[in-house]
């Protein structure tokens, strides 16, 4: 007579997970093991103080609200910590990221970071990126592709981080496909690889337009397809700045509560403040 697990599996076949096997699982209950990037406003309205490792979180946000750069700052902290982190973009440029990096770090504005009298501050701050951030950060120019996703995932590999900015910016090999569909084999592609390598994805997203009248609902939020927010554990709307603070609202979260969290900007420029360098941040 044939066990029950293997009448099971006859049956019903491959994939299948029954409450038994949950319940014997000594880890059922247990945190999962997480990535923390320092800033304590973000870690602590985590449910388990940190990113899990192989989870995907969704930045959204109107253009210009602060998405990029706040994930940058994020970034800066798990490479201090010791993570690996790579950062895909659609947009700007390895050096224009590594001057927010430094306006973080230094509380200056644009125009005070080429001023010859923040000249000795200037070079520690490089000195410091290099040394304490250093290899363990890396950014990769346009375009963005699923092979390029591939790469950054197995080489941050698990408690690393990889960042998409943004997942409309994805290039796949596909022609007359529909935005719709690029969009959500992206996400699947990018879901897939955060459970197999174990490491964390930040993926932003570009916004939907806001309807004529009224306010965008929750489901307005992506542009092109939902498929970003449903593949997501948790999901961000960043808020413009307020005064010296942004607030960010936790819009989903598959696992534990949602928990809202502001962040503290620099008076002089507007940018998050770096916490782990002495020099520069709070």
């Amino acid at each position: 007579m044939k066990p029950h697990d293997q009448l099971a599996h006859d049956e019903l076949g491959e994939g299948w997970t029954d409450c038994y096997q949950l319940a014997s699982d000594p880890k059922s209950l247990e945190a999962p093991p997480v990535v923390k990037c320092g800033f304590g406003t973000f870690d602590h309205a985590q449910p388990f103080g940190g990113v899990p490792h192989g989870s995907t979180t969704l930045w959204l946000g109107e253009m210009k609200a602060g998405k990029s750069r706040l994930v940058l700052a994020l970034c800066a902290g798990y490479a201090f910590h010791g993570a690996r982190v790579a950062y895909l973009m659609g947009e700007m440029s390895p050096q224009e990221h590594f001057e927010r990096l430094l306006l973080m770090s230094l509380q200056l504005t644009t125009e005070e970071l080429r001023d010859g009298q923040h000249a000795d501050a200037r070079r520690n701050a490089v000195a410091w990126l290099r040394d304490s951030v250093g290899r363990r950060l890396k950014f990769k120019a346009v375009p963005i592709t699923l092979d390029a996703i591939t790469r950054a995932a197995e080489w941050a590999g698990e408690g690393g981080v990889v960042v998409v900015d943004s997942v409309q910016r994805v290039q796949l090999a596909q022609r007359g496909s529909v935005r719709a569909d690029e969009i959500e084999a992206a996400m699947s592609h990018i879901v897939t690889k955060a459970q197999s390598t174990r490491c964390a994805f930040h993926v932003l997203s570009e916004v939907a337009q806001a309807p004529k009248e009224g306010e965008r609902n929750a489901h307005q939020w992506t542009k092109h397809s939902s498929s970003p927010r449903q593949n997501c554990d948790a999901s961000y709307i960043v808020h413009g700045q307020e005064g010296g603070t942004q607030r960010i609202e936790n819009l989903d979260r598959r696992r534990g509560q949602r928990q809202d969290f502001t962040l503290l900007l620099s008076d002089r420029n507007g940018m998050p403040m770096l916490p782990m360098w002495e020099g520069g941040a709070a």
